[in-house]
Parts: structure tokens; sequence; C-alpha cells
């Protein structure tokens, strides 16, 4: 298996589960990822972004989400202004959710460009999250049910936006086990498990994970737990043995080896070379 380059995780949420702002992008951003979900829309300004290995212009009506299975870098070449929210994933809906992590794991990255009506639409959704964010009214299950909707209604725009461009994938079983997948990791999961979610047999549930994703149900566990161990030992003072054991691995000997394995040094190492950069989210 190819090395992966280093990346290190940023600790996100600074007031309760969401934080939505308004900000002016001035710096270059290194590759990093987040230990949330965030939508951003571009306002203004000029760069360009990498996402998952692919590259694309920023600029006005840029539209995006990312979710802790994401890796982005930022370029700025004219300051960025920007709109968005991080949140945790528990504020979608499930369905959504379900096509959202089937279109990540198929390589379709969740981002458009917007002009006109659409993008007025989406503006609007955001400002009235900025509204709804400034009330603070104490009525925390009334605010994160209607910041949820409205969650939902920007991730409408970006899927139909999608769609038009024939990049989205319908809901199917998968998406149904990706997304008890991404809840479960550090639990007991086995094949058989996933089978019983989707209602399908276990080779023909095997075969077809296998044809949709191209890779393996266990590739794909150790993919989500690699992740998370790396997340966990960048945010995190957790021992070496509590990451092993948080992440969903019974064996510790297994879990060094497949660290090693897959980014070519030992948890510690990386832990000294990735530590969060707090810079990166005021």
């Amino acid at each position: 298996m190819s090395k992966q380059p280093f990346i290190y995780a940023i600790s996100d949420f600074s007031n309760g589960n969401i934080v939505v702002r308004h900000k002016l992008i001035e710096n270059d951003y290194r590759m990093h990822w987040h230990n949330c979900c965030e939508l951003e829309l571009i306002l203004s300004g000029r760069g360009e972004q990498v996402l998952n290995d692919s590259t694309y212009p920023l600029r006005s009506g840029e539209l995006y989400m990312l979710t802790p299975a994401d890796c982005h870098s930022i370029h700025v070449d004219e300051p960025l202004d920007v709109i968005g929210i991080m949140f945790e994933d528990k504020l979608i809906s499930q369905n959504l959710y379900e096509r959202i992590l089937t279109n990540e794991t198929l390589g379709i990255n969740l981002r458009t460009n917007l002009s006109g009506k659409n993008f007025n639409i989406v503006q609007s959704l955001f400002d009235a999250l900025i509204c709804e964010d400034g009330r603070k009214s104490g009525e925390y299950e009334f605010e994160n049910m209607y910041i949820g909707h409205l969650i939902d209604c920007l991730i409408i725009e970006l899927l139909r936006s999608l769609q038009r461009g024939e990049g989205v994938i319908e809901k199917s079983p998968i998406g149904t086990a990706i997304l008890y997948l991404h809840s479960h990791f550090t639990e007991n999961v086995t094949l058989d498990t996933l089978a019983g979610v989707t209602h399908l047999s276990r080779n023909y549930f095997s075969e077809m994970f296998r044809s949709y994703t191209r890779r393996t149900f266990k590739s794909y566990l150790i993919d989500l737990r690699m992740k998370n161990a790396c997340r966990l030992l960048a945010n995190t003072e957790m021992s070496i043995t509590d990451v092993c054991f948080a992440c969903g691995f019974d064996s510790f000997s297994n879990f060094m080896r497949t660290f090693k394995s897959r980014y070519g040094t030992s948890p510690l190492k990386f832990r000294a070379e990735n530590r969060s950069d707090e810079q990166l989210i005021k």
C-alpha cells in the first residue's frame, strides 16, 4: 500500500456542537482535516483548493462540504470572503448523510459552483444560519432543530447541483452500510453485521460492497479506524494504547503493524510531527 502524506487534524468546536462564521481567509491553509462536517460558500476572492487530491478553483459561488473523511488545503491569490458552518454529523438527516458518504466513498467530491438564483438561495440559507446562531435564546432543542433543517436545505441544494452535473449517486443499500460503518467503526463490526443491516445475504453484500466502493469491507473499515487514530494522535493526549482500543482495534501489535504499514512511521512519531495548528480555526 502506498504511503499517504502526513496531514493533521483541527479541533473545530469552540462553542457547543455548531460554529457559524463569516470570515476572511488571507493566508494559505496547509493540508488538514476536520473532526466535524463543514459547509462553506465563497462570496468573493480567488484561490485554489486541493480536496482529496483533486484541485479546484476557489471563486465566488464555490460551495463545498467536508466531512471527517475529507482532507483539503487552500491557497489564496486574493483574500477569500467565506461564510460557513461547522457542525456534528448528527444534525444531518440520515437519508442525506447516507448519500453524502456514498458519493465520497466513490470518489465524488462534494463541491460545485453556483450562480444566479441558486447562489442567492444558498447565501440566504447561510444568512438565516447566522441570524439563528445570534439569537442564543437558550432553547437548544428548537435551535438545533431549526439549524438542522437549514443544514439539510443547504445539502439538498449542493446535491441538486451535483445531480444536474450527473455527479451524484442515489441512495442504495451500500449507502446504508457506509453510514453504519461511519457510526460504529470503533465497535466489533463484521461482514455479517452489515449484511444484516442491509437485509442482504453475506456473499451478495460482500460482492455489492466491493463493486460499489472498489474496496473490500475489511479495507474500508481499517481505513476509517486509521484516520480516526490520526485525529486522536494529533488532537489529544491519549496514550498510544488508548488510541488503539478507542479506534476499534482489539490487538495493540496489530494496530502498530497496520499504522506503520499505512503511514511509514510509528504513532508516536506521527504525533510529534502532526500536532494541531490552532490558528487555522480562528
